[in-house]
């Protein structure tokens, strides 16, 4: 049903009219994307490799793909819209970047440097494949949440999805190290191994940087949640080690900070603004407007469905619109 409710609402030209308002505005588009593989996952589905060229190809018919940094300079009869990666996974670097060079665009990427390292494995996708891989064995088990317990005995899909992500907003809310020890714990205690996702290494960015069009940008050092930080040399670390050790192995400028998870207050925009970075990117679920191109602070929409038509639909902008009139 709900398939068939975002087909129609494409048929009637949803897709369209939001488009043309984005042009006549003058609105630009930063979609933020993550991963772009065939792999199977319930927890965290990356775009499904077909599914997104199909997006591509939409993109390539409506929009002009562009850059940050010419975001305030481009001119086009289409309407501007930015590619922008989080995190520097494998498959973005196998799967994606060739169909992007296929179809002549720029992207924008913001890389972990701790995964760069040593295949460092942040803590979201470590709780995606520990919840991932209890749902492939059928394992029940109990999550200790502080004052309360998440029970694992339920193996519907959906479930599933929910015991996630009740798990996400619970660490989410915690320092670093109460979530890495909680992660060690929650793994141990399984009769099983938890499997890592590959992330690009040194070597994978720099071939990248050779061959295809990327706008590098920071993710911090290990994305962790920033507002949680309590310590101010160790929140100044994620934001400035990420982009000197960036600028060191690349030798190119990094002037783009992509907030892990996300989140952000004003200390951590202000650490943002003294590291010397020119913007930071939020997922805060908004277009942007002409007059607002040169601001620090660009916001982005995420992309995290599978479906296509709501794929595009999202692209347009459609969702949060929706959300707004009826607010």
């Amino acid at each position: 049903m709900k398939n068939l409710l975002l087909k129609f609402l494409y048929n009637t030209g949803a897709t369209f009219i939001l488009r043309s308002y984005k042009r006549i505005n003058q609105l630009a588009t930063i979609l933020c994307l993550h991963r772009v593989s065939d792999e199977e996952s319930l927890t965290f589905p990356p775009f499904k490799v077909k599914d997104f060229e199909r997006l591509l190809q939409y993109i390539d018919n409506h929009y002009q793909v562009i850059t940050i940094d010419t975001l305030s300079t481009v001119k086009s009869n289409k309407p501007a819209l930015i590619l922008s990666f989080d995190d520097g996974f494998l498959d973005f670097f196998e799967n994606a970047l060739p169909l992007l060079k296929k179809y002549g665009m720029p992207c924008n990427l913001n890389v972990v440097t701790n995964c760069l390292d040593n295949n460092f494995q942040i803590w979201t996708q470590r709780q995606n494949n520990l919840l991932q891989e209890i749902f492939i064995r059928k394992h029940n088990c109990v999550l200790d949440l502080d004052c309360k317990q998440i029970n694992i005995d339920n193996f519907h899909s959906q479930n599933i999805i929910e015991k996630n992500l009740e798990l996400f907003h619970f660490l989410f809310s915690k320092d670093d190290i109460f979530v890495e020890q909680f992660l060690n714990e929650a793994e141990s205690k399984m009769p099983f191994k938890i499997p890592i996702t590959p992330m690009m290494s040194w070597n994978n960015l720099k071939d990248a940087l050779g061959k295809y069009d990327i706008e590098l940008g920071s993710h911090s050092v290990s994305h962790i949640t920033l507002s949680n930080i309590r310590d101010k040399e160790k929140l100044k670390a994620e934001i400035n080690d990420s982009k000197i050790l960036i600028e060191k192995h690349t030798g190119r400028k990094v002037n783009i900070f992509a907030f892990p998870n996300g989140n952000y207050n004003e200390e951590v925009l202000r650490q943002c603004w003294l590291a010397g970075y020119k913007h930071v990117l939020t997922v805060d679920e908004k277009l942007i407007k002409k007059e607002n191109v040169n601001e620090f602070k660009l916001p982005r929409l995420l992309i995290p469905y599978q479906n296509y038509h709501e794929n595009l639909l999202k692209v347009e902008n459609f969702q949060n619109a929706v959300r707004k009139i009826f607010k």
